[in-house]
């Protein structure tokens, strides 16, 4: 199946300068043959909406908290407008290449695709760290048809934590049958990921290398082919901390 319209999905909740910058990362974006809509869900009034205005982004007001239900909302809104969805974190920047390939896989058969492996930056320390098969729900793709069989709202109500497991799962027991497809060595291919950390982040990068034992320190310039103006961006914005 050839992608067309591609809905792109993110929450907005505080760190603004950031998440100012993802947005208008995005928005950068030109995909051939593909036309992209983005929503942001945000859930601080006339400031989040602000910045997804600013950005070109549409907006959706939701309560912040339970998170799934707030993804869950972004979600209905694209319902039948869009081939696929693509999610995203509003503290994630994503290469254009990686979305490329995900596509690539929807048409070669998979119904969602994801990337297997990514970076983590620490604006409060500099460093940056490789996860090795993390699987991360940031950048993964499903086709509109796995949606419609769970109504668009692939999360399960009133979560707060562990919402890519989430989705995982829900898509597998509730989507079936339901082909997955993670995208290997994403460096190699230019296909980035990097998970920007602040003093606001849920997860800690100590913290995913306990849980997982497969996050590793690297040159904290290994991305900077990809994203070369990233680490000078996220300092000049205060870190992103506000």
């Amino acid at each position: 199946m050839t992608v067309r319209r591609l809905g792109i999905l993110t929450a907005i909740w505080k760190r603004h300068t950031l998440t100012a910058l993802v947005l208008d990362h995005v928005a950068a974006w030109d995909i051939p043959g593909v036309d992209c809509v983005r929503l942001a869900v945000g859930s601080e009034g006339d400031k989040s909406r602000t910045i997804a205005a600013a950005a070109g982004w549409e907006y959706v007001e939701h309560e912040n908290l339970p998170l799934s239900d707030k993804w869950n909302a972004g979600m209905q809104r694209l319902a039948g407008r869009v081939d696929a969805v693509l999610i995203i974190g509003s503290d994630d920047i994503m290469a254009q290449r990686a979305v490329e390939l995900c596509l690539d896989e929807i048409k070669a058969g998979a119904d969602v695709v994801g990337l297997e492996d990514l970076f983590y930056y620490d604006t409060e320390t500099g460093e940056a760290y490789y996860g090795e098969r993390h699987h991360p729900g940031a950048g993964m793709v499903a086709r509109a048809e796995v949606l419609d069989r769970v109504n668009w709202k692939p999360w399960d109500s009133g979560l707060n934590r562990n919402l890519d497991r989430a989705y995982t799962n829900r898509l597998q027991t509730k989507a079936y049958p339901c082909k997955f497809k993670y995208i290997a060595n994403c460096h190699e291919r230019a296909a980035d990921l990097v998970d920007i950390k602040t003093g606001t982040n849920m997860w800690t990068v100590e913290q995913l290398a306990e849980a997982t034992g497969r996050v590793y320190p690297v040159d904290s310039f290994v991305f900077e082919n990809t994203f070369p103006d990233l680490r000078d961006k996220l300092k000049q914005q205060d870190n992103g901390k506000e």
